[in-house]
């Protein structure tokens, strides 16, 4: 029960349950994840492990006693030894431990376009449902980071994603893109192809749906970790694996550089066959 165990399983759900039964399960890692972040993984527990126990010594034979009889020493043999301890083994080396740096905060952008809005019974926005065009997202290098330095976005697409217990976002592994995702236009004027009227406690008083032939689209902003890097054989970026960082997501209309729009808590993620993103709810607005 004192060994740090760390769980490597396909099974998320399951594999959280178990971490919180037992106390010595440390970390989990979700199944597939590159060799980077399991070494990480390895370095950071034994980091945390506590120091091994002094190595005992090893008994000393001690010299045969000599006495004297008259002019004639006469040797007295030494006591025997007791069965000689077993050494404990030799500490464990310690793994060198590079601390990941603020620089490793990557941000993606992901354009939706909106399904459907929901308001409060004093209109204030609640929630948002919306769906990616297309895989293609677009990924920076966060300004607050290195601040010094402004580099470009590059076009990549999702290849794989996996969820955390909460249906959020955990992994993402993403591919260089053979072109930028189309830009998307925003829209001052959404013509509504539905309004609806929801349940007093389900904590929205109005439900709003654009209409399909003018789509209302936006900017999903979610902060990552760089866990890990594929190289292809020419020493290009084949694969980017990414850790999100949790927290909040923000929601940006296109074309305003960001400066319109809003932050939620949360950012539930339905996936697809191909474990792609199919839809996404945000919840809960960050006043």
């Amino acid at each position: 029960s004192q060994i740090p165990i760390i769980m490597m399983s396909g099974h998320v759900a399951e594999m959280a349950n178990t971490a919180e039964l037992y106390e010595n399960i440390v970390l989990t890692l979700s199944k597939p994840f590159v060799s980077a972040a399991l070494v990480a993984a390895v370095a950071k527990t034994l980091d945390k492990a506590p120091a091994p126990r002094p190595r005992r010594k090893q008994p000393t034979t001690p010299e045969p006693e000599h006495k004297t009889n008259g002019d004639k020493p006469v040797s007295v043999p030494a006591p025997p030894l007791s069965a000689p301890s077993i050494p404990a083994p030799p500490p464990p080396l310690t793994p060198a431990h590079i601390p990941a740096a603020s620089a490793d905060a990557v941000v993606l952008s992901i354009p939706l376009e909106v399904v459907s809005m929901q308001f409060s019974a004093t209109l204030r926005l609640t929630a948002i449902r919306a769906r990616p065009p297309s895989p293609a997202v677009l990924l920076h290098v966060d300004p607050r980071a290195v601040s010094a330095i402004r580099l470009p976005e590059a076009a990549f697409e999702i290849a794989h994603a996996e969820l955390n217990a909460r249906g959020q976002l955990e992994n993402v592994r993403i591919v260089p893109a053979q072109r930028r995702p189309t830009t998307l236009s925003p829209h001052t004027v959404v013509p509504v192809d539905r309004l609806s009227l929801l349940p007093a406690d389900a904590g929205s008083g109005i439900q709003i749906t654009p209409a399909s032939s003018a789509h209302m689209t936006i900017q999903l902003l979610v902060a990552f970790d760089l866990a890990g890097v594929e190289l292809s054989p020419s020493f290009g970026v084949a694969c980017f694996a990414l850790h999100a960082r949790g927290g909040r997501v923000r929601a940006i209309l296109p074309g305003h550089g960001g400066k319109v729009g809003i932050a939620f808590e949360a950012a539930n993620v339905l996936l697809d066959p191909f474990s792609r993103i199919a839809e996404i709810s945000l919840d809960c607005v960050v006043t």
